[in-house]
Parts: C-alpha cells; sequence; structure tokens
C-alpha cells in the first residue's frame, strides 16, 4: 500500500458512492460540476487521505522493518536468499545508506501520523452525529448514502476548510523556519527583493543593492530626470 493505492482507492469509492445520484461521476458531470461540490470533493479527498495515513504508516512500518532486517543481513556479508553464500560489501557506505534510509523514513512515518491526527482533530471538533458519519466512511470504509455523507461535510464546510487552511499555513511558516536556520549556517540572510525572498550574504546584499542603485540613476538619467 502507498499513496497512490490510497488515491486510487479513493477514486473508486467516490464513483461507487454517486452512482444513481445527481451526482454521480462521468465527463458530464465534471465539466457541469458547481463551486461548493468542487469544494466538497477537495475535502473529502483531503479527508480520505488523512483518515487512511494511519493504515499506511503501519504498512510502511512493516515492510521498512524487513528491508533494514535484510539491509542489516548483507552488511555481514550473509544473504537472506542464500546463508551459504556470502557477498563482498562496503561497510562503512552500507552504514551510512541504512542511516539516511531510517531517517528518511521517520520523517515520512511523521508526516503520515501528523495527517491521521490532523482528521482526528477535524472529527473531534464536529457534533457526534457528524463524526460518526465521517469516521464510518473515511477511516473504516463504511457505506454510507452520498447525500448524507454530502449534506454532513456541507454543514461543517467552512469550518474543515478553516483547520486545513491553518494547518498548510503553519507548514509553511514551519518551512521557512527551517529554511532560514539552514541559510543562516551558510551565513546568509533573507531579503526581501521585487516582492520575492532571497538569500544572500551581507556582501552580496551590499553589491546586489549597490548595482540596484547604479541601474536606478542610469535609467532616471537617460529620462531626464532626477533621483527622487
Amino acid at each position: 500500500m502507498n499513496q497512490s493505492d490510497l488515491s486510487e482507492a479513493f477514486g473508486l469509492q467516490i464513483g461507487a458512492l454517486t452512482i444513481g445520484t445527481r451526482y454521480e461521476i462521468n465527463s458530464e458531470s465534471e465539466e457541469t460540476m458547481d463551486n461548493t461540490e468542487v469544494r466538497i470533493r477537495m475535502i473529502m479527498y483531503n479527508l480520505w487521505m488523512d483518515a487512511q495515513s494511519k493504515k499506511l504508516a503501519d504498512s510502511l512500518k512493516r515492510k521498512q522493518a524487513e528491508h533494514f532486517e535484510q539491509l542489516y543481513e548483507f552488511s555481514y556479508g550473509v544473504s537472506m536468499y542464500d546463508t551459504e553464500q556470502y557477498t563482498p560489501r562496503d561497510a562503512g557506505s552500507l552504514a551510512l545508506r541504512i542511516i539516511d534510509e531510517k531517517q528518511a523514513f521517520i520523517k515520512r512515518n511523521e508526516r503520515l501520523i501528523l495527517r491521521h491526527e490532523r482528521f482526528i482533530k477535524i472529527t473531534n471538533s464536529l457534533d457526534y452525529s457528524s463524526k460518526r458519519i465521517l469516521v464510518d466512511y473515511f477511516e473504516f470504509r463504511k457505506k454510507i448514502d452520498y447525500e448524507l455523507l454530502r449534506n454532513t461535510l456541507t454543514k461543517h464546510l467552512k469550518t474543515i476548510e478553516r483547520i486545513y487552511k491553518v494547518d498548510e499555513d503553519s507548514k509553511e511558516s514551519d518551512a521557512d523556519n527551517r529554511e532560514d536556520e539552514l541559510q543562516d549556517k551558510l551565513g546568509r540572510k533573507r531579503y526581501l527583493i521585487n516582492r520575492r525572498n532571497v538569500y544572500m550574504t551581507p556582501e552580496e546584499y551590499v553589491v546586489h543593492s549597490e548595482k540596484e542603485k547604479a541601474e536606478r540613476i542610469k535609467f532616471y538619467e537617460q529620462v531626464g530626470l532626477s533621483m527622487p
């Protein structure tokens, strides 16, 4: 199981769920879908991916454990598939590979767990009846009437969208802070240039500023104006 599998499963689920309704998925409905329905489908997709993310994390954890076990076996020169065959190895580079892969896995798994926690946060913010409907469908994949699901989402659409918006803004802020820390280690700071954040060393910024000033002076001279 991976995220592509979950995404494909969502498409199959929503297709089956809307059969026989005025929201049935086909080429014509996609062309005439109103803005509210588009918003609902987007929220449905996000809730589905969030709700299923813990299962995906657990599945990846099991597979990753097997993968690392194979790497460790190989690092000792023993093939798991033929215990009598010894294979040459570079223990140093393999150890680094294991460390890198473990760190990447930990980060990926943390993101999946956070997505599931977001689903819990969203459902806990709703009344019991609405929470039960969303948990039954998105997490446990129980059959449900599409109109009932849609009405529930419509009722709480702004609340759910607001939670996603706050979460995404927080992620962007965290990413900016991490980038600031990384660039700071390289001796660079963030400067706003032409409405864009650009990282430069103070020396590079001085050179840029002087060049920009010279270009402005040249422009004003060409049009016969004095610098403001």
